[in-house]
């Protein structure tokens, strides 16, 4: 059978590195064969790709990404310059000659990450044909599945064993082929070896038992070398940041949803009596996570995953299974008469998809089918007809049937969710959906306007003109414009034997109460945002402590003339700041007017921070329990906190990233109190003065270099500090720096010495230590001597006076990444490129 390809290209929402941080792993090597090796009697093909692809030539059907040799292993993936990629990329052999064989047998080692949902092993395959002829297209190729797993780390190789099948033995000119293939998502493929040989293949291993352990019993029994285990503790809080000690919070509130702390005592507070535990995304994730499970706190948990390094410590991956204080959840009954029953969980099961208008084909996300046709890359909204298409079902002796499912609508177009989220049936499909003659079934979709928690259809009756056929088909068909794009979650499918419900009609909501304005005099100095200096408005913005969002003026103004536009990203939450109040001891209200910019919802939090010695730390932003989403109109929210003593605050209003990257409008900012009061800071108006240490110089922004001079290095209010003497790599520690008009005053203590070098630049921070990248890492190495390799740097300003401070060894660039509060080195966009302020 001819294997077409008849993948579409699609922009992924959700992507991911390929090898970061990946070391230069020691690899063993087969001996002999391979890449210019004698290869011993018996042996076919014997590569290791440890500097070429020996035997073996690459050929693209899909896209123009081919195999390489990295990491000195082939390695295969489409996700280019932060984009997935739609591609089919091959590794072929050479012909073997099996005229006098018997038996044989392949057998390679691999890892692969980052795969699409359910679809292992039909994109990452093990192929091989008798009729190839150059074009792998062309070729009749008979798939050779090697039970392909999907790896937790960059270290573990699985090892794949397979017999040539009969048909294949006794003929010459038979071609072996690896076969990459990714769609919506790019996955990486690595195979660091590849044998043919007379033989039988190997029995698979059997896997080791997983061993259940406490948690200081997980962490005394952790070797290095990943092994299965089941850990038992107390969630007693997340690890936020990249360097773990720094990075464990002790609390229920939570920002980071890929991570739980666990200890055996729900009290724990001390890093070294924790395990940090990753979320893989999914059910377990959604189950155990804390930002949306905030009760999960000091539960107590069983977990079945990967006992291995996480965060640099003893940890536990690729979590299968869990019990939440004893109690393990319920796999979902299968009705009885039951046609059909699909959970969506890892893949769409018996049902395919079809695209009759644009490329937003469903996909499998969050363990459940979604639809959407906003594309996260661009922003932009698209024009797309999406459907998820049943099996034919067989009604021929049924007299009544019902179709009932679970389901999310959001930002569906006004007026228009029972027509862009239809299920619909009929008795000639043939293949093509647009086609068919179908009718609707009538489930009365709900939109969500909040958040994200699924709705049941109900027992929805199937019309009865259905009944007594043979050939009857259901379809989810999902619509969206250029103009407004919605997004639809399903799970759960069940289509039984039985009576439907009559779907309730919904009730007319009653009209919410406009909450009231938060009573008292405002405390906030242009919370009104009519007065504005440059492009802040006074008071707020660009060089207050804990502001880092891209902001400007705009006439939607809830009242007066302006208002403020808070920019989002999909990636890292953006913050509104304002400037230092101090605040005694009380009970505030903080209310604030927002309301969508555009025809996307955004996701916003009202909080504030607390401000010691100059800085807010991690543990210090202090935000309403929950996101909430902004309306088409101008509405007021509110949160009210408590303070118990005297406390620098600055007040924030976070575009959260859960919105995607959509932008809001906020005005009238007020902040009220009854027995509390400013007692310092924000009386005069305007950003307070930051003190000046006594032995300060004054640092100018500039926009060339003075090779031998000293910079700051500085991305907004965040300054790049050099590393702790004792370290010899690690991602830049940040300080908080107040510029003011383009100056900053501070001491020389964390400026770094930039010199001229063949090539470019060198930069030395303030111990002496020169700043150099080597391997893939997205961190920095130090050294006192310049290295031979990797310590070149090249500077370029953009045009709004930011430099581009990019290593010439990997081709990465300076970044502050808000999401760990440090300065990395990256391959593509991911932070805010820094400014440089010269020493005067």
């Amino acid at each position: 059978m001819k294997l077409k390809n008849l993948f579409l290209a699609a922009i992924s929402l959700f992507a991911f590195t390929a090898c970061t941080d990946t070391p230069d792993s020691p690899y063993d090597f087969p001996t002999g064969g391979g890449n210019g090796g004698a290869t011993e009697e018996g042996v076919y093909i014997n590569e290791t790709f440890a500097s070429g692809f020996g035997v073996f030539s690459t050929a693209e059907t899909v896209g123009e990404t081919p195999w390489i040799i990295d990491y000195k292993t082939a390695k295969a993936t489409s996700y280019i310059d932060g984009t997935n990629k739609a591609a089919t990329s091959w590794l072929i052999s050479s012909p073997v000659d099996f005229t006098e064989e018997t038996e044989a047998y392949v057998a390679f080692e691999y890892i692969i990450r980052y795969s699409e949902s359910g679809k292992v092993a039909a994109n990452h395959q093990l192929l091989i044909s008798a009729d190839y002829a150059g074009d792998p297209a062309a070729a009749t190729w008979t798939d050779l599945p090697y039970g392909a797993v999907e790896g937790a780390d960059w270290v573990t190789f699985y090892k794949a064993n397979v017999a040539v099948p009969a048909d294949f033995l006794g003929k010459s000119g038979i071609t072996f082929a690896l076969r990459y293939t990714a769609t919506t998502k790019a996955s990486t493929w690595e195979v660091k070896n590849f044998k043919v040989a007379h033989g039988t293949a190997a029995e698979p291993e059997e896997p080791e038992e997983a061993q259940e352990y406490t948690v200081a019993e997980a962490l005394a029994a952790f070797t290095g070398v990943a092994k299965p285990a089941v850990v038992k503790g107390y969630i007693v809080g997340t690890v936020d940041g990249q360097v773990y000690t720094d990075g464990c919070r002790f609390s229920g509130t939570a920002e980071a949803k890929t991570n739980i702390l666990i200890a055996d005592n729900a009290e724990e507070t001390d890093p070294a009596n924790c395990m940090p535990v990753q979320l893989p995304s999914g059910a377990v994730r959604n189950a155990l996570n804390l930002v949306d499970n905030a009760g999960n706190y000091k539960k107590l948990v069983k977990l079945t995953g990967s006992l291995e390094k996480y965060f640099g410590v003893p940890g536990l991956k690729t979590v299968s299974k869990y019990e939440i204080d004893g109690v393990t959840p319920e796999e979902p009954e299968t009705p009885e008469g039951a046609y059909i029953s699909e959970t969506f969980a890892t893949d769409f099961g018996a049902f395919t998809t079809q695209q009759t208008v644009g490329n937003y084909p469903w996909i499998i996300d969050y363990s459940c089918a979604k639809a959407t046709g906003y594309d996260n890359a661009t922003k932009a909204n698209n024009a797309a007809v999406s459907w998820l298409i049943s099996p034919a079902i067989d009604f021929t002796n049924e007299k009544e049937a019902y179709i009932a499912f679970d389901y999310v609508i959001r930002y569906t177009e006004s007026g228009k969710v029972a027509d862009h989220n239809q299920v619909l049936i009929c008795d000639n499909f043939s293949g093509d959906a647009a086609t068919a003659n179908w009718i609707p079934v009538n489930y009365n979709p709900q939109e969500n306007t909040a958040d994200w928690t699924f709705r049941n259809s109900g027992k929805v009756a199937l019309p009865a003109e259905f009944m007594g056929k043979a050939n009857v088909t259901i379809a989810f068909k999902y619509t969206s414009t250029e103009t407004k794009t919605g997004t639809w979650e399903v799970k759960n499918v069940t289509v039984a034997s039985g009576a439907g419900e009559t779907p309730d009609t919904p009730d007319t909501p009653d009209t919410p109460d406009t909450p009231d304005v938060p009573a008292g005099e405002n405390m906030l100095t242009n919370g009104s945002f009519e007065d504005w200096n440059g492009a802040s408005p006074t008071a707020w913005g660009t060089g207050n402590i804990g502001h880092n969002a891209t902001i400007s003026q705009s006439a939607n103004a809830y009242a007066g003339s302006y208002a403020v536009s808070v920019s989002g990203s999909a990636t890292a939450n953006k913050r509104l700041g304002s400037q230092k109040y101090t605040l005694a001891a009380g009970t505030y209200t903080l209310g604030a007017y927002i309301k969508h910019e555009g025809d996307a919802a955004a996701a916003f939090k009202l909080g504030y921070g607390i401000i010691k010695d100059g800085a807010i730390s991690n543990a210090d932003y202090k935000y309403q329990a929950a996101e909430t989403y902004t309306t088409v109109d101008w509405t007021l929210y509110t949160y009210e906190f408590t303070l118990a003593e005297k406390t620098e605050v600055a007040i924030l209003v976070m575009n959260n990233k859960k919105g995607n990257g959509a932008s809001f409008l906020v005005d009238d900012v007020i902040l009220t109190t009854a027995d509390g009061g400013v007692t310092g800071g924000g009386e005069e108006g305007g950003n307070e003065e930051p003190e000046t240490p006594a032995d300060a110089v004054a640092f100018t922004a500039v926009t060339s270099v003075t090779a031998g001079a000293q910079y700051l290095i500085v991305a907004g209010t965040n300054q790049a500090t050099a590393l702790d003497a004792s370290k010899s790599f690690g991602y830049l520690p940040v300080t908080t720096v107040n510029p003011s008009n383009g100056v900053i005053n501070t001491t020389a203590d964390n400026a770094f010495v930039i010199e001229a070098v063949d090539g470019g630049y060198s930069i030395k921070d303030a111990l002496g230590r020169y700043l150099y990248m080597k391997g893939d890492y997205n961190s920095v190495n130090l050294d006192t001597t310049l290295p031979a390799e990797g310590g070149v740097w090249t500077i370029e300003f953009n045009a709004d006076g930011t430099a581009k401070i990019t290593n010439t060894y990997n081709g990465k660039f300076m970044q502050f990444d808000p999401n760990y509060n440090s300065y990395g080195i990256y391959p593509d966009a991911r932070g805010e490129m820094p400014m440089l302020y010269k020493k005067n």
